[in-house]
């Protein structure tokens, strides 16, 4: 059983918008917007189910940055060591 349980939330908004940079085309779950959304429902689902803390990996509109996401990650992480 894990001791920390983490959900990095990215809405499927800013997701296609993170791909649409790549030279690689993604496969046909990727590619479909419904697929996409659902697996955004079904990953909130879960995290809420099983108690996985979520840090939302943007503001507003706005993608944070992989520092900001990463800081927030490893402080939280690091209060739970310590509790």
């Amino acid at each position: 059983k894990a001791d920390i349980k983490v959900f990095l939330h990215m809405p499927y908004e800013q997701a296609k918008i993170l791909k649409q940079g790549r030279e690689e085309v993604g496969d046909q779950h990727e590619q479909s917007v419904e697929h996409l959304k659902s697996a955004e429902v079904a990953y909130i689902e879960l995290s809420n189910k099983y108690n996985f803390k979520t840090i939302e990996c943007n503001v507003e509109e706005t993608i944070k940055s992989i520092e900001d996401i990463n800081k927030e990650l490893y402080n939280y992480v690091k209060k739970e060591i310590q509790d």
